[in-house]
């Protein structure tokens, strides 16, 4: 059915909870006093209409319109004109290696998840060179050991030792694959240690059966991968391993040994 209402006027009803109300502002900080900018901070004006939770998704992105970085954040605003800041790793910015100006792209939502509108910034023209380093990035040289736990003189484990370099303590994440000389996969190590600033080793380990079982001789090849708290991407990194052979290894802890047997059984009689 078909329903033709009164004839209202567009105007007698409540305008968008909140807009955007351009010129927004950007601004580059240095929060450790290293004369390098550590975040990127983009001041979005709204016109609050109504008082509420309201959030943004932001995309930033680089003068040839390469994706950097995305920020997302929700906050309570009273009515009237407000800032709401975005603030985007420095790092990043840094590691992507393009000088500015960058645009950033918002779009708005209401509490409920209405989208309420979109708008662009585009920023000043700061250089790459200007933001920060990445919070921890690896610093080869490497190293690896096969290690006999037992005495057997066959390797239980191989430690791959990677060298990172702390710029900013805290707790850190490293996923790491190994591979044989053909790169096919043997195994995966995953460790999360807290890092004090500086230069520091993480150690990662495989079990040596693996490797018997894989059956190919080395150098193996280690690829690192390594996260913040956050889960954020630091950088990846790779170690060849020295020529150990394959027989060195402990084989697999136990396997099966057929022939096999059955029997039928009556347990009630």
């Amino acid at each position: 059915d078909t329903h033709l209402t009164a004839g209202y006027l567009w105007t007698q009803f409540e305008p968008i909870p909140a807009t955007f109300s351009p010129p927004h502002t950007d601004s580059a900080i240095d929060t450790d006093g290293d004369t390098l900018f550590d975040i990127l901070r983009i001041g979005w004006r709204l016109n609050v209409n109504q008082p509420g939770t309201y959030s943004l998704s932001v995309d930033l992105y680089d003068q040839f319109f390469n994706w950097i970085d995305n920020e997302w954040v929700t906050v309570t605003l009273a009515a009237g004109i407000q800032v709401v800041n975005t603030d985007f790793a420095g790092w990043l910015i840094r590691a992507n290696g393009v000088d500015g100006p960058f645009t950033a792209d918002a779009w708005a939502y209401d509490a409920m998840g209405n989208f309420l509108g979109t708008d662009t910034h585009v920023t000043a023209g700061y250089l790459w060179t200007q933001f920060d380093t990445p919070p921890l990035s690896f610093t080869p040289p490497h190293s690896d050991s096969a290690v006999d736990t037992d005495g057997d003189t066959l390797f239980d484990v191989l430690w791959v030792n990677w060298t990172v370099n702390v710029d900013v303590a805290g707790t850190y994440t490293f996923s790491v694959d190994l591979y044989d000389q053909f790169f096919n996969y043997i195994d995966s190590d995953w460790v999360t240690v807290p890092l004090a600033a500086g230069i520091q080793v993480v150690s990662t380990n495989f079990q040596g059966w693996r490797i018997w079982m894989n059956g190919v001789d080395g150098p193996f090849t280690a690829n690192a991968q390594a996260y913040d708290a956050m889960g954020s991407f630091l950088g990846t990194d790779t170690h060849v391993t020295a020529g150990y052979l394959w027989t060195q290894f402990e084989p697999i802890p136990a396997t099966f040994a057929p022939p096999h047997t059955d029997s039928a059984i009556d347990t009630d009689g």
